[in-house]
Parts: structure tokens; C-alpha cells; sequence
């Protein structure tokens, strides 16, 4: 995929030399750093400061995703839903039973099972849903997030902007 520019954006993309074979953000992320390492040595005019209050929210940010990333399910939440979704399915009876769809003599009551089932397996499959996709982060399993993938992409885009600030 090769993306199409306007007038705008190409004559900012020639103004910092950017290479548009390579990933567009890393390039101008490796062009602005080598900008304001220009300014910060010959002029001086930027804050050292404001750059590492930048630095320091990075890090504040890392810090969040890191504990996001180990905090734990709680299995009870696990068992009560599935203890309250039980309850619920056993109960649905009582109540749809009652129910007459088109009066007493309409001869619809057999759609009261079918209801039952529908909505039985529905929040069945809600309450499987929750707990299989309940550890998003956990190692093996088929519906975890890929944090290895997404991690080996931002090491693979660092690393291509450490060797073009070398």
C-alpha cells in the first residue's frame, strides 16, 4: 500500500527529507528529533525541561499499559456470572410460561419453548463470551491479544529509527 499525498503534505515531506519507501511516521519522527537536536545545540532556545517532562509522561504512560497488562481476572467474577446467568436460564420458564401470545384461544403458546431457548442460549453464549475473552493478555490462548506481534512491530519501528539517528 502506497499512500497518495496532496501539494501540502509533499512539500512538507521534501522540507524534512522524508523517504516515502520507508514508514512515513518513523521517518518524521527521525526528522523532528534531528530538528530539535539541532535547535537545542546551536541555539538553545527549547527547554531541556519541557523535553523531559515529554520523557517522563512516556514513561508514566509505559507504566499504566504495564500494570493494565498484569492485572488479574478475578475468577470470581467468573463464577457468580455464571451462577446468576444459570438462575436465570432456570427461571425463564416461570415467567415466559405465562405468557399468551394472541390471547388464550390463539393456539400460540408452543412459541414459548422456542423463546426459552433463544433466550436461554443467548445469555449462555454472553456469559462463555465474557469469560473466554475475560484475560485478554493470558500467553495461550487462541482469543488473547497478540502483545508479542505488536511488540515485535514497535521494536522493529525503534530500531529503524535508532539507525537512522546513529
Amino acid at each position: 500500500f502506497k499512500p497518495t499525498f496532496n501539494e501540502q503534505a509533499v512539500t512538507i515531506l521534501n522540507e524534512f527529507k522524508i523517504n516515502t519507501d520507508n514508514k512515513i511516521s518513523n521517518e518524521l519522527l527521525v526528522a523532528l528529533t534531528k530538528r530539535i537536536e539541532d535547535n537545542f545545540t546551536s541555539k538553545a532556545n527549547i527547554e531541556k525541561g519541557d523535553l523531559m517532562q515529554h520523557i517522563n509522561q512516556f514513561y508514566d504512560i509505559q507504566g499504566k499499559a504495564e500494570r493494565i497488562k498484569n492485572t488479574p481476572f478475578l475468577m470470581i467474577y467468573s463464577a457468580f456470572t455464571k451462577i446468576i446467568v444459570s438462575f436465570y436460564v432456570i427461571l425463564i420458564p416461570l415467567f415466559i410460561g405465562d405468557i399468551d401470545l394472541g390471547g388464550e384461544d390463539s393456539g400460540f403458546e408452543f412459541l414459548a419453548i422456542p423463546i426459552m431457548v433463544i433466550i436461554s442460549t443467548a445469555f449462555l453464549t454472553i456469559n462463555k463470551l465474557a469469560n473466554l475473552f475475560g484475560e485478554p493478555f493470558s500467553e495461550n490462548k487462541k482469543t488473547s491479544v497478540t502483545i508479542d506481534e505488536i511488540c515485535k512491530t514497535i521494536e522493529k519501528n525503534c530500531n529503524e529509527v535508532k539507525d537512522k539517528l546513529k
